[in-house]
């Protein structure tokens, strides 16, 4: 890597990588590779030093740019996704972000995967990516997208428009910034219970509190039913006409006669808040009189508009640590 090389590196295994390095090369490029080289370490005085568990061509790829083999570079775009994942934990590993980013920017290593462009297996990695580069838009808007579109199983698989028709398990561990994935799930759990209780509270209200306005106009204010001239057969039957219907709407997606939380549901909240918007309530016709009472389901229930305003009051996934770690690492 240097005319001046005073260390041998051997990277991966069967077999490894003999490469020849300056120290003081790695001492520049990471405070880590600096703290390795000092004298307490054995290190230090080593002629060979083993990365046995490092990505061959991502150390590659560092040692080239610390030791300005700049021609030796992948070339624009050239990076797959994978190889993208593997040098962002050797700059994770190693605190390379200072070094490396520059790179990324110039050769356009990234620029094709930068959400919300979501394909393929290694998607849900971007979260990784952006966290380790303090890339904090794109980590908000994947983090949010996730908790809005995403399905979850028992056994902690994913499923979303962007991984595919596939569950995909994710290793909670390995790669991912630290309590991401189970803020997403906490939002994802906590917005499904809040329509769901929504939900139940509209249906509770139409079958304990009176609703039916016969004709009256939309903006009229509640008065009773009796005043506009109807009978109190034709209120029963109004009334149990939009409660029935809603019952029998609600048990066609599962959601009556057991009532579900959040934590019961693996679809997604945009699939509920789709299931919910699509109910379509029966209004009463009093078949005599001929009198419209579509202001009574009008008034009585709207989910659309609460599950609407419920997905609005999402909050971000993201927590404090994920927000300092990210500016921590876009001012290196």
């Amino acid at each position: 890597m240097h005319d001046l090389a005073d260390v041998a590196l051997r990277l991966g295994k069967l077999p490894p990588q003999p490469v020849r390095v300056s120290k003081t090369a790695l001492q520049m490029a990471s405070p880590v590779w600096k703290a390795m080289f000092e004298k307490h370490w054995a290190e230090s005085v080593a002629d060979e030093i083993v990365f046995p568990d490092d990505p061959v061509p991502a150390m590659l790829t560092v040692l080239r740019i610390a030791h300005f083999r700049f021609n030796e570079l992948p070339a624009k775009s050239a990076l797959r996704y994978d190889e993208v994942i593997d040098l962002t934990a050797m700059c994770d590993k190693y605190d390379l972000v200072r070094l490396v980013r520059p790179f990324l920017d110039l050769k356009m290593w990234t620029s094709s995967f930068i959400s919300p462009t979501p394909t393929g297996h290694y998607y849900l990695h971007w979260l990784y990516i952006a966290w380790t580069f303090g890339y904090s838009d794109s980590f908000d808007k994947l983090a949010r997208h996730l908790a809005l579109n995403c399905t979850v199983r028992p056994d902690g698989s994913f499923k979303d428009e962007g991984l595919g028709a596939h569950y995909i398990i994710v290793n909670r561990e390995e790669r991912m910034p630290p309590g991401i994935l189970e803020s997403i799930l906490r939002i994802r759990e906590d917005t499904l219970s809040a329509m769901l209780d929504g939900c139940y509270e509209t249906l509770d209200r139409v079958v304990k509190t009176p609703f039916c306005q016969g004709n009256k106009s939309p903006n009229a204010q509640f008065t009773s039913p009796f005043a506009n001239g109807l009978s109190p057969k034709h209120v029963e039957e109004c009334q149990s006409t939009v409660i029935g219907s809603l019952v029998a709407n609600l048990a066609k997606v599962d959601l009556f006669p057991v009532r579900k939380a959040g934590a019961d549901l693996d679809i997604s909240v945009k699939e509920l808040q789709e299931k919910l918007s699509s109910i379509k309530v029966l209004a009463y016709k009093d078949k005599q009189g001929g009198q419209n009472h579509r202001i009574c389901e009008q008034n009585a229930i709207n989910l659309a508009t609460m599950a609407a305003d419920v997905v609005s009051k999402m909050p971000s996934p993201v927590l404090d640590h994920h927000r300092t770690h990210m500016e921590t690492q876009a001012q290196k």
